[in-house]
């Protein structure tokens, strides 16, 4: 697969391209394992390092193993990426990696869901990237405020670079048409970072506490709100 993820200027080389190869194993009815290997060219540094001249060209490389199927009651998804390459002219390496795990219950009329991830950051004083670099649109990946409206480690709709999450919600079918549901997310810095609550300029890894209430109507047959 080849992503475009960035254009810039028609006329200068300066995009930002991205070559994905997926290959997927169904290992019986319920259950898959797959592997995908995504090679990064960024021209201007502007997206992998967040800072755009700082550097000629960033490459980078992320290899990941994916698991998606059902143990008992739960539909199980699990995910393990490590990151590669390094950024030219300051020869920094990219040592980035995630664990993502997510699990569903569906019990008539509720279901419960969980997370757990974990996304490598920045360490104070680092001279190779750490950070689990990743390539998102704007739409929430983590909870509603954080990292979608508020900005995290790494800043925003950067998913969970940086970031450990432990994520518990239910949604409940009120009736045919209705759903209600919430989402507890427990957030934590990776590394530490600065404590903005310190008057003596101190570290933290604590991020705060989320509650996200969810509402889901079907308004027609084709229509949901």
């Amino acid at each position: 697969i080849d992503v475009k993820v960035v254009e810039g200027v028609v006329a200068n080389s300066d995009d930002i391209d991205a070559y994905v190869l997926i290959d997927t194993v169904k290992l019986n009815d319920a259950m898959k394992v797959g592997v995908d290997i995504t090679y990064a060219t960024d021209r201007r540094n502007t997206l992998l390092l967040g800072g755009a001249g700082s550097t000629k060209e960033t490459q980078a490389q992320n290899l990941g193993v994916n698991f998606t199927g059902k143990l008992g009651p739960v539909a199980l998804k699990a995910e393990f990426d490590q990151q590669f390459g390094k950024a030219k002219g300051n020869d920094a390496k990219f040592k980035g990696n995630l664990i993502y795990v997510r699990g569903d219950v569906a019990m008539d009329p509720a279901a419960i869901n969980f997370t757990v991830a974990r996304g490598s950051g920045a360490k104070i004083g680092q001279t190779d990237y750490n950070q689990f670099v990743t390539f998102l649109d704007v739409d929430p990946h983590v909870a509603f405020l954080y990292e979608y409206k508020i900005a995290g480690p790494c800043g925003k709709n950067t998913g969970f670079c940086g970031t450990t999450a432990i994520n518990a919600g239910a949604m409940f079918a009120a009736t045919k048409n209705l759903s209600i549901g919430a989402d507890l997310w427990y957030l934590m810095s990776t590394e530490k970072v600065t404590d903005i609550e310190s008057t003596t300029g101190g570290t933290t890894n604590e991020l705060g506490i989320e509650v996200d209430v969810k509402i889901n109507w079907k308004v027609a047959e084709n229509l949901a709100w």
